[in-house]
Parts: C-alpha cells; structure tokens; sequence
C-alpha cells in the first residue's frame, strides 16, 4: 500500500485501519438494530395477542372549527362514531381507549368465553397508549359471540 506522496505504508497501519473502520460500521449497525428491537418490543409488548374486553362503548365525537375576521367568518362542525373499551394489556393491568367505528371489525365465534380485541398496527414509537390508537392502529378485531352482538339492520326510510 502506497500513500499520495508514494511511500509505502506500513502492514500493520493499514490492518489497524482497516479493523477500526470495520468495527465502526459493526458498532453503528448494532446501535440501528437496538433502538428498532426496542420500538417493535414496546408495540409488541402493548398490542400484540389477544387482549380480553371488559367493556366497551359508542360514542360520538364533535370536531368543530372556524375562523371569523370581523363579520365575515367560516365554521365547520364534523360528527364522528367511535368505540370505547376497557381492554386487558399483556401486564395484567387495563387501559382505555378509543377508536373510530371504522377501525373497528367483528368476528363471531360462539366457541371463546370471554370477547377480545387485537390489533393490527404500523410501527412507530409512541410511548402512549392512546397515541398509538390515533396514529398506529390500523385496525382491531373483536371477537365475541353471536349474542354478545345481536343484529340490529334499520333500512332507510324510502
């Protein structure tokens, strides 16, 4: 090995050079895998499995908003359904949350004891449960049994 003036390196700088940089790359990638194993852990610890439901909810939620200069101004008000429910996390302890009526899905099943909810997620770190409600799930599925979610179909007036 030469260097730009054309002398010769020696054996052992290059190797040492070499390794550092080698372990360097490794130490890096360490550090990437480690702080991604703990995002994933900590959803994984949260949401993932079955979780037992202990209560649950319809509510619905008003977003309004406006915007007024002197007397001319605009206001919009928006009405959404959402779901709340006690759900079992995997610590033995419940949480409370809360999401839209469109994120929710149902699967029957007349065989389980008692209803649960699990869901699908994206990554991303959020540290707080409702926070990854709001941003991360996808959606959940509850499954219960036929009568725990009796059929209710009111046609629309013709």
């Amino acid at each position: 090995m030469r260097d730009e003036q054309g002398n010769h390196i020696p054996f052992p700088t290059y190797h040492a050079f070499s390794a550092l940089l080698i372990v360097a790359m490794l130490v890096m990638a360490t550090a990437q895998s480690c702080a991604s194993r703990k995002e994933q852990s900590y959803a994984g610890i949260t949401l993932a499995g079955d979780h037992q439901l202990r209560k649950m909810v319809n509510i619905k939620s008003t977003d309004a908003s406006g915007s007024f200069f002197l007397f001319v101004g605009s206001f919009a008000q928006h009405e959404t359904l959402k779901v709340s429910f006690a759900w079992k996390l995997n610590d033995g302890t419940y949480a409370i949350s809360t999401l839209p009526m469109d994120k929710i899905r149902v699967r029957i099943d007349n065989n389980i004891t008692v209803p649960t909810i699990k869901f699908r997620w994206r990554s991303g770190y959020f540290r707080e449960i409702q926070d990854m409600m709001d941003y991360k799930v996808i959606y959940a599925v509850i499954t219960c049994k036929d009568s725990d979610w009796p059929q209710q179909i009111n046609l629309p007036l013709q």
